[in-house]
C-alpha cells in the first residue's frame, strides 16, 4: 500500500543514494542497525550473534566487535547510549 501523504511523498523525492558501500562481511542477515548521534557511531547487529559491529558513520569503515570475544548467553538484540557521571555507555539486551 502506497501512502500519499506530501510529508511521505516529499521524503522521497529529497532521497539520495550513500556513497558508502558495506565491504564487511557478515556471518548473518543484519537484523537492526542503531545510529548514536553523540558518538557518530553506527550500531549493526547480526541475527543470532553475540556481539554486535561498531562503525564511523562518516566513512562506514568497521572499527571493533563489542565484545571483543562471544559471550555466554542469548543474542544482542538492542543498544542504547547511556551518559551518567561523566562516563559513556552502550547498554545492549
Amino acid at each position: 500500500m502506497v501512502r500519499k501523504d506530501k510529508t511521505f511523498i516529499d521524503a522521497i523525492k529529497n532521497y539520495y543514494q550513500s556513497d558508502i558501500k558495506d565491504e564487511e562481511k557478515h556471518d548473518t542477515e543484519v537484523e537492526n542497525m542503531i545510529y548514536i548521534d553523540k558518538l557518530k557511531h553506527l550500531l549493526v547487529m547480526e541475527r543470532d550473534a553475540k556481539k554486535f559491529k561498531v562503525y564511523n558513520s562518516k566513512s562506514g569503515k568497521w572499527m571493533q566487535n563489542v565484545p571483543e570475544k562471544n559471550i555466554k548467553g542469548g543474542a544482542i538484540i538492542a543498544a542504547d547510549y547511556i551518559e551518567m557521571d561523566n562516563t559513556k555507555y552502550v547498554a545492549t539486551c
